[in-house]
């Protein structure tokens, strides 16, 4: 038997690798690979994560499918997928189905709506953000749309002008909600968990990334600098808050960070 090519350090068809004579039925039955979905096989140290089982889901679909979804969301590197979630796949026919890990969507796509990243077929970053807007429960919906608007620059609002193209899908009627809850510059989901626990909690949204307080030197500092600090800016988005509260819980942490504030000791 010849060597076994890269080809089968991702994801493959099993049959594909049996006819081409780089494995045998025994092989894949046995502890070197493990089966992902029906006749995909991937080495048995392979890690198990979302890119993985959406490169096995790519493969299952012999090349008829586009990742969609948190699968295409994970290849734009958003980091918003919550843990455990399944592959997803678009395709416009054929016999593929839903299965444990694996979840088939059937739709036909725009050429403009497709890219490929790393080599794979996916939705672009604005119709993933559409899909996802009307499959998802609210909070996580205005995640994925922070995420990949940050990610990809476009501006919340374009998901409802792509929605104008489709207007008998469904879950359309949702979006608007989705978008007027959106915000690009939440650097993290977590971030827009937040935000939202407060807004929908009745509390005036906080501004993202606002200035918070000035440190020693002048330099003003945002949420993320302060080390430590717990700080809610008054306001609504898209003015300046009238007032800073800033609740020290670690002060030590952040003083002890300031330059001038070093002990220098002398030999």
């Amino acid at each position: 038997m010849r060597d076994i090519p890269s080809m089968l350090d991702e994801p493959f068809r099993g049959s594909e690798a049996v006819a081409l004579g780089l494995l045998t039925p025994g092989q894949l039955r046995g502890a070197r690979y493990r089966r992902l979905f029906p006749d995909v096989y991937v080495r048995a140290e392979a890690a198990n994560d979302l890119a993985l089982m959406s490169r096995a889901a790519y493969a299952l679909s012999r090349g008829t499918g586009v990742l969609g979804g948190y699968s295409a969301a994970e290849f734009w590197r958003t980091g918003c997928a919550p843990s455990g979630v399944p592959a997803e796949v678009i395709v416009p026919e054929g016999e593929m189905r839903t299965c444990p890990g694996l979840v088939v969507h059937r739709d036909v796509l725009a050429s403009d709506e497709i890219r490929t990243v790393s080599g794979v077929p996916v939705t672009t970053a604005l119709r993933t953000a559409y899909d996802l807007a009307r499959w998802r429960p609210l909070v996580d919906a205005v995640v994925v749309l922070d995420a990949l608007a940050g990610r990809a620059g476009f501006a919340p609002p374009e998901v409802l002008d792509l929605a104008r193209r489709y207007p008998r899908a469904k879950g359309r009627r949702g979006l608007p909600r989705v978008v007027e809850l959106a915000d690009p510059h939440a650097d993290s989901p977590m971030e827009t968990r937040l935000r939202l626990l407060l807004v929908l909690g009745g509390l005036p949204a906080p501004v993202s990334q606002h200035p918070v307080t000035p440190n020693p030197l002048g330099s003003p500092v945002t949420g993320d600098d302060t080390q430590g600090c717990s700080t809610w800016a008054g306001g609504f988005t898209g003015s300046p808050p009238p007032t800073s509260y800033t609740v020290p819980t670690a002060p030590w942490r952040w003083f002890a960070a300031q330059p001038h504030h070093r002990v220098r000791h002398s030999a």
